[in-house]
């Protein structure tokens, strides 16, 4: 595990106000806790050995004072500053990872849906105490204690001596902690995903799990990932608490060796008490930097775990097209023969072309029908062969065109439809480029065989409608945009057979009109209302 990723950084700029910030400040504080530490020294000296009165020391304790309060407002405000860049750097890193998300393909992300979820909301919290507290205390690590001991040295070099043999043992046990911590915080982070994505996954699943009486069988896995990340997490704990006392025991016997030498050398008369009391009382703060940063590295391991996991999804890639824009028109689509790469498989999809008619795309589950689709959305790159899209007498490559202004132009309707949430009015011209009046969209809910109140209300995840009026609503929001292209993945499943046809009936009607419609499907009476079929099979290469 990395104490400091130098992308982090780069990518997320409220970090770099931490560390100069936290730098700035701190190195005015160290300034004022040696002069502290010398003042008290001198007043000390001069109540104990030279019996002066209070009022000779006033001055000095009135500067020691001014230099305590001076150093505890920078303290705080560096505290605050810290505080304030850690929660920016959250929200940044939140919406860079959305940003990504947005952009790149579903196929090529490296965590699943349920992992995603778990980290944009509790695990990317962990990157505010990582950037609030570990990278600014890494900076006074680095900057404090070199200070402190050349401030010793000048007041006593046998002490400053003991400090540079007995300060670097303190980072070699925080990085023999570090390697063990490193494996368990990992260990960690992947129960705490993997019971998150089950969670997930099961909640999405819940209705069939309820009917097919197999939710008490995942509530038991659950409850084993659970128990199971509790182990993983007390492992943690136990590994932060035995760092932090062997931390404190090093610093304890160092400052014991300190005190030791000052004691028997002031007691010989080889040195000055002023000196000596300076000296004893810097020592424990050149330890006490390093000594929070393992308590610090300990409470950011989250932090760094899920900057690992945000910046695996800032890898990403996302497809890259042209700025091409196709004139107004009717869409058709060409491709050649395409080869796709589908996890470990390459899926061989035969050549096709759709212009102005009702086409339909056959085949066995795994075939590639959805991954075709993909392609020609542009969700998903082949490996080899190309997809053309033409409007009138322009016809351009998928690659050169203006993705975002083409989607505009796109009907599609996925096999699990979102519909979102408010009444079926709002759910059926969400987004649509035009004013829609009742009256046409009653027209289409009659010839799609569909019975609804416009007032009806539908939740966020589709409740108030069954499934088969979800995928119905679905196409007819989708065919009320009135686009030049419409794309279907399985719109008839869970339905009758005669409100199969008249979707089909429907969409035949509509490709009439000029337009390209493309339907995946498995029924061969959907099928056989086509007006051209495409039939395939999948094909290792």
């Amino acid at each position: 595990m990395r104490p400091f990723d130098p992308r982090l950084a780069k990518d997320i700029r409220p970090v770099r106000g931490t560390i100069g910030l936290t730098a700035v400040l701190h190195f005015f504080a160290t300034a004022l806790l040696i002069a502290q530490s010398i003042l008290a020294a001198h007043v000390i000296t001069n109540a104990f050995i030279w019996q002066r009165d209070l009022a000779e020391s006033l001055p000095l304790l009135l500067a020691a004072l001014g230099a305590w309060v001076g150093r505890t407002i920078l303290v705080s405000a560096s505290d605050s500053t810290a505080r304030y860049f850690g929660l920016r750097s959250v929200a940044v890193a939140r919406a860079e990872a959305l940003k990504k998300l947005l952009a790149a393909p579903a196929h090529r992300l490296p965590l699943a849906a349920g992992e995603i979820s778990t980290l944009l909301t509790r695990g990317i919290e962990g990157l505010e105490i990582y950037v609030a507290r570990y990278l600014p205390q890494l900076v006074i690590s680095a900057l404090v204690p070199a200070a402190m001991v050349f401030v010793v040295f000048l007041l006593d070099p046998l002490s400053a001596l003991i400090l540079v043999i007995t300060l670097p043992l303190i980072p070699l046990f925080m990085v023999l902690v570090g390697w063990f911590t490193n494996d368990q915080v990992e260990k960690h982070w992947q129960r705490v995903l993997a019971v998150s994505g089950t969670i997930a996954d099961l909640l999405n699943g819940l209705p069939e799990l309820k009917v097919f009486g197999r939710a008490r069988a995942q509530a038991e896995a659950i409850q084993k990932l659970g128990d199971a990340q509790k182990v993983a997490t007390m492992k943690v704990l136990r590994l932060s608490f035995l760092s932090a006392l062997v931390l404190e025991l090093l610093a304890t016997i160092s400052v014991a060796l300190i005190a030791v030498g000052i004691g028997l050398r002031l007691v010989n008369g080889e040195m000055e008490l002023w000196r000596g009391l300076a000296a004893l009382i810097i020592a424990p703060e050149v330890y006490a930097p390093l000594r929070m940063l393992g308590v610090h590295f300990h409470a950011a391991s989250d932090g760094l775990e899920a900057w690992a996991r945000i910046k695996s999804l800032l890898d990403v890639e996302p497809l890259k097209f042209g700025e091409e824009v196709l004139p107004d028109g009717p869409l058709a689509v060409e491709w050649d023969d395409l080869v796709v790469q589908v996890g470990d498989s390459e899926l061989r999809i035969p050549a096709g072309s759709a212009d102005s008619e009702f086409f339909a795309i056959a085949g066995p589950s795994g075939c590639g029908k959805t991954t075709l689709i993909e392609c020609i959305l542009g969700l998903r790159t082949p490996i080899s062969g190309s997809i053309r899209i033409r409007s009138g007498e322009k016809q351009l490559d998928l690659k050169q065109i203006d993705i975002q202004r083409c989607h505009k132009r796109l009907g599609y309707v996925g096999q699990s439809a979102w519909l979102g949430e408010g009444t079926v009015r709002d759910v059926v011209t969400m987004n649509s480029p035009r004013t829609i009046s009742d009256a046409e969209i009653l027209e289409l809910f009659s010839h799609l065989n569909l019975e609804l109140p416009l007032s009806t209300p539908i939740s966020d995840r589709s409740q108030g409608v069954s499934i088969g009026q979800r995928r119905r609503l679905a196409v007819a929001r989708a065919l009320l945009r009135q686009p030049d292209l419409v794309i279907l993945d399985e719109p008839v499943a869970a339905l009758d057979v005669a409100t199969e046809l008249a979707v089909a009936h429907t969409l035949k009607q509509y490709a009439e009109l000029g337009r390209t419609v493309i339907v995946v499907a498995h029924r061969e009476s959907f099928i056989k209302a086509a007006d051209e079929v495409l039939d395939f099979k999948r094909v290792r290469v």
